[in-house]
């Protein structure tokens, strides 16, 4: 037991140490305000995925962010907070099953690899943020410790396929985590069948939950495009030769940071499939499977998408660490000693990270910043200051952080511009596989007018000027959308910028100005 104790603390104090310096109302991920904005629509009534589109993940995510703006107000801090305390869990949840599967003796062993492992890989604002990865872990992780330690309680059964549904419900990939858990069930022969179906069923509870919601508000159809028609288009427009390129790229970084814990992982890997074909060697090997299939699955291998593998890679690697640690004494030393190193790397790594990152933005800074300053405030102090509560504004543009600091919500549900412009952040060809300019995207831009009149945003904000943001709109300018940009002409007034973005307020019965096409840049 003095083994498990000692691994809990390793965790929490590890994971504090790195992050607690960066507990900041920044944002750390773009998809946070992603979630923000959704969260904020939930209290109008709006349902992510019908009434704001091109988040493309069900609406998991949306329902935390609005818990925790209700707890502690609409502040990214609370987040990051959020995802510590979560990832601490995740990790104690990963700790428990790795002692169900090799004994006492692997909690210590997990727990540096755990910490390792999300202390280690990718650019920190990737580890900082509440991403969708985080609180699908914290509801994977308990379900692979309930279905292999009580594979005989149907309870349990339902139980766990339940947490893998709701841990869907953040990140659509989480549902391949169903292979493992059949693999466990299967290897039951009493009433196999019958315990696999409870397993299924409690998978299928959320979703039917979530599909009455929607269905009562008559929005199935766009939630099946949302999540699904419009994900594997997302995943997909990379093409072969861009996942292969992406993979190569995200791999490599991944591979030279976490490099200690990953070969562990490998060589433990190598030494299960000797003990094949027994129950064990099967529940992991179908964790592991499963793992890299969800990585896969966006298909950009981003910093975030990697978190999905850890606790494979953990649970593995542990087995490969107690193996030299029983045969060889010299083993012993060398793991011993890269686990130390590692340790010390980290502790000094992630809290002095603005000293050694040129990419860091300064204390308060986000990382996601437009035009390289702080643009996406300056547009939300604009958008309050001259915005009633309940008025909406438009933001043409992917830069979701504008509704989050002016705390509006979009006057279009096309919010991302993903539909009407084809854009596709991390895509190398989106415009032929999205959404051909050519084509004219009339039912994109008859969705984006219509929701203009009906939503009728006092303003529109245009950030085409603006080339030095990551996601840059400078090649889809209104222009190249003729409808919208007749419907612009004909309804905004242009009313000077705010930074490097144009500002287009909508015309009221006191205004004079007759039109002019060189109006709408």
């Amino acid at each position: 037991m003095k083994q498990r104790w000692l691994a809990w603390p390793v965790v929490a104090l590890g994971m504090v140490i790195c992050r607690a310096a960066f507990l900041e109302d920044v944002v750390y991920n773009i998809d946070e305000t992603e979630y923000a904005v959704a969260a904020h629509g939930l209290d109008h009534g709006w349902l992510p995925g019908v009434d704001l589109l091109g988040t493309t993940k069900p609406p998991g995510a949306a329902v935390l962010y609005n818990v925790l703006f209700h707890l502690f107000g609409p502040s990214l801090t609370a987040a990051h907070v959020t995802q510590t305390v979560v990832m601490i869990a995740a990790g104690i949840a990963v700790i428990e099953l790795a002692i169900a599967l090799w004994g006492l003796t692997a909690a210590l062993p997990a727990a540096f690899l755990w910490w390792v492992l999300c202390n280690s890989y990718g650019l920190p604002p990737e580890m900082f943020s509440l991403n969708v990865e985080s609180p699908g872990l914290v509801l994977l992780a308990p379900a692979l410790l309930l279905v292999w330690k009580r594979p005989q309680r149907r309870w349990s059964l339902i139980a766990a396929g339940g947490a893998v549904g709701c841990a869907a419900l953040f990140r659509q990939s989480y549902a391949v985590f169903l292979l493992p858990l059949m693999v466990a069930v299967w290897a039951i022969r009493p009433q196999r069948l019958k315990r696999a179906v409870g397993t299924l069923a409690g998978f299928a509870l959320p979703w039917v939950i979530t599909g009455i919601v929607y269905a009562s508000s008559g929005g199935l159809a766009w939630a099946w495009d949302s999540w699904v028609r419009y994900p594997l288009t997302y995943a997909g427009d990379v093409g072969v030769s861009g996942f292969m390129q992406a993979l190569l790229i995200n791999g490599t970084e991944f591979f030279k940071q976490a490099i200690m814990p990953l070969c562990l992982a490998v060589f433990g890997c190598g030494l299960l499939m000797q003990r094949w074909p027994s129950a064990r060697t099967k529940f992991v090997a179908a964790t592991v499977v499963a793992s890299f299939l969800a990585l896969c699955a966006g298909s950009r291998f981003w910093g975030h998408y990697w978190l999905q593998v850890y606790p494979a890679l953990a649970v593995t690697g542990v087995y490969a660490w107690l193996w030299l640690n029983r045969r060889f004494a010299r083993y012993r030393v060398a793991v011993s000693g890269a686990i130390v190193i590692a340790g010390l790397i980290l502790g000094m790594r992630l809290p002095t990270w603005r000293t050694w990152d040129f990419t860091a933005p300064p204390r308060g800074i986000s990382y996601s910043r437009l035009d390289d300053e702080q643009t996406e405030r300056e547009i939300g102090r604009f958008a309050m200051a001259h915005t009633a509560s309940d008025e909406t504004i438009v933001v043409w543009g992917y830069c979701p952080q504008i509704y989050y600091y002016a705390r509006r919500l979009p006057g279009v549900r096309d919010y991302l511009c993903h539909y009407i412009t084809g854009y596709s952040p991390g895509s190398f060809d989106p415009f032929t596989e999205r959404a051909p300019r050519e084509q004219g995207h009339s039912m994109a831009q008859r969705m984006f007018i219509e929701d203009l009149e009906q939503r009728r945003p006092k303003y529109v904000f245009d950030l085409v000027l603006i080339d030095d943001y990551p996601f840059t709109f400078l090649n889809y300018s209104l222009r190249d959308y003729p409808d919208l940009a007749s419907y612009m002409r004909e309804t905004y007034l242009p009313e000077g910028q705010v930074g490097r973005a144009l500002v287009y307020r909508r015309r009221t019965a006191q205004d004079t100005w007759i039109p002019d096409a060189k109006d709408v840049e």
